[in-house]
């Protein structure tokens, strides 16, 4: 399988805060340049060039070595950054008298032989736009790096965008280095598919952001795993709340798409005790109407992580959990509090880690539906039951206590957060025994959640409603 080409166009002296073509992002550039770098990615080849005015310079290029003769001719502005000298001894160094990289036979060559070119470097408008558009002639698909990546200035950066973004997705993909990382690196983290909901507190005059699989993403990132988000955003008043939430939490949301329609949004009665009724809802929201499908890039996205956390609500079907399964994928599932043994049976099979809603329940009925879920295929059954002990099954059986509160504030996303860190400690720590990663695991999760119901809303993060 071929590999990625990590081109870094240009890192030179003259264009960082001391030199005399100055591009304001070149220092923020570089940083994530090197992010790119020292993750050793094994599927990119990477390669460096620089501009050298030529010695024999044709046409309108003689006026150019004329009117930029101080810069050409000063060596300190056209050496390479310092920041690379240990890069630069391990990837090669090309030379070139244009503004295209692609006007170097060795780039040109390792261009056509790899997967893609991961553009970056400077200057936005000049050499990075004509290496792109050589690329695209060539029929090369394009990732542009858009904080790696430095112009004269912030608005010939976003024209250089808005000009790119009319050739995506056939030939250009834009992103950031944090999420061309996260689509490449080891399989590693937690996704969250599902709706993304605001919860409207109608006694409160207050609006969270949520859903079940957002709050588990959310959570898992408040922990230190890394974590994703898939789903679909409305063109409503809360979408774009929902979404920005997800970048502040530093959430990847990026293969999330956007519909016309309504966002996920339900009306909550926040009682005195810190339990919530949920009065209404929407329906027909654009998660429904536009479920995720599991194609192409999305599915690719989707195979980078270790889990994939869906529930009830998610609109998930047992038809694409199975399809994940057969893609390899560890499936988290949540059955909240409905869910019948012909459910269970059903599901079971293709879902590693089942969670139930268990407060309705006694003890007989608790233990009967944990070892039914992993006597019909699941790795690990668990039950939670508010303020009581959890209970777990895994062909043994465990049991936790819950971590006293002095004040329940608002047990909205407690579950959820139960998830999100029950699956953070289990995959941190392989090296353990089964049950004492088990058993680990589940007080880890059940202290994290007793944090949780201390704040308000499902993930700390609440706006005045609108």
């Amino acid at each position: 399988m071929s590999k990625d080409l990590f081109l870094v166009i240009d890192m030179q002296n003259v264009y960082t805060d001391e030199g005399k073509w100055c591009c304001p992002a070149t220092k923020e550039a570089a940083l994530n340049i090197k992010r790119i770098l020292e993750s050793k990615n094994g599927e990119i080849d990477v390669i460096f060039t620089r501009f050298l005015a030529s010695s024999d310079p044709q046409g309108v290029w003689k006026e150019y070595n004329i009117e930029n003769r101080d810069v050409n001719e000063d060596a300190f502005s056209n050496e390479m950054m310092a920041a690379f000298q240990s890069e630069l001894e391990e990837y090669p160094l090309y030379t070139k008298s244009t503004y295209s990289s692609l006007a170097i036979p060795e780039v040109k060559k390792a261009a056509k032989e790899a997967e893609r070119v991961v553009v970056s470097g400077v200057v936005a408008e000049c050499c990075v736009l004509s290496t792109v558009m050589a690329l695209i002639d060539e029929g090369i698909p394009v990732v542009y790096l858009t904080d790696a990546v430095a112009g004269i200035d912030k608005d010939t950066e976003s024209a250089v965008e808005l000009i790119l973004s009319g050739l995506e997705p056939l030939h250009v993909q834009r992103m950031t280095a944090e999420e061309y990382l996260d689509m490449n690196m080891a399989k590693e983290g937690i996704l969250g598919v599902g709706v993304a909901t605001m919860d409207i507190y109608v006694n409160e005059g207050r609006m969270y952001p949520g859903g079940n699989e957002f709050n588990v993403a959310c959570n898992a990132k408040f922990i230190g795993r890394r974590a994703g988000f898939l789903g679909v955003f409305g063109n409503d008043v809360y979408g774009p709340i929902l979404e920005d939430t997800l970048k502040r939490c530093e959430v990847n949301a990026s293969y999330c798409r956007h519909e016309n329609g309504t966002s996920g949004y339900s009306l909550v009665e926040l009682k005195d005790d810190g339990d919530r009724v949920f009065l209404d809802w929407n329906k027909q929201g654009v998660t429904d109407l536009y479920p995720v499908q599991f194609q192409g890039e999305e599915l690719e996205y989707v195979k980078t992580f270790e889990v994939v956390s869906v529930g009830r609500c998610s609109t998930v079907t047992l038809e694409k959990i199975k399809w994940l399964r057969e893609n390899d994928m560890d499936i988290c599932y949540d059955f909240h509090a409905i869910y019948t043994d012909e459910k269970i049976r059903s599901f079971c099979p293709y879902i590693t880690y089942a969670f139930f809603s268990c407060s309705h329940l006694n003890m007989e009925e608790i233990r009967h539906t944990l070892k039914l879920a992993v006597d019909s295929g699941s790795k690990i059954a668990i039950g939670t039951r508010g303020a009581d002990s959890i209970i777990a099954y895994d062909g043994t059986w465990y049991e936790q206590d819950t971590f006293p509160v002095e004040k329940v504030v608002d047990a909205l996303g407690a579950g959820d957060s139960f998830i999100a860190a029950f699956l953070a400690s289990y995959l941190e720590h392989k090296d353990y025994e089964e049950s004492d990663r088990v058993q680990n695991g589940l007080k880890d999760a059940a202290k994290y959640a007793s944090g949780i119901i201390s704040k308000e809303g499902s993930i700390g993060v609440g706006f005045d409603r609108i």
